[in-house]
């Protein structure tokens, strides 16, 4: 095993995208829950989206009966989730490498080798 090493910087667009793949999956989950309740409606968030600080406008649907309605809105509901992941990794991922510049806060991790093929 190797030993861990200080990660000092992350690709933004990596990140965003394992982000919005982890979003679009839980999104897809949620829309599914909903779907097959009695909740009047659900929000769909559209920005970038932490813990402690939230920036979005959130889509407010109304559940409807036709089937195909509901398709299209739980479409919408992990569309909407999945580019929130996206921006809050872009966003989070910015954020991370400017303090591991500036503040020196780092993750400790390792890597794998990477194959030749």
């Amino acid at each position: 095993m190797q030993p861990a090493v200080s990660i000092t910087r992350v690709v933004p667009i990596s990140v965003a995208k394992v982000t919005a793949f982890y979003y679009g999956f839980w999104g897809t989950v949620s829309a599914l829950v909903y779907a097959f309740t009695n909740s009047e409606g659900w929000l769909a968030p559209l920005g970038f989206w932490t813990i402690f600080l939230k920036f979005t406008v959130n889509l407010t649907l109304l559940m409807h009966n036709g089937i195909s309605v509901k398709i299209i809105e739980m479409l919408i509901v992990a569309c909407a989730y999945t580019l929130t992941g996206w921006l809050t990794g872009l966003i989070g991922a910015a954020g991370y490498n400017l303090a591991s510049k500036y503040l020196g806060l780092c993750f400790q991790g390792t890597t794998e080798p990477q194959s030749s093929h």
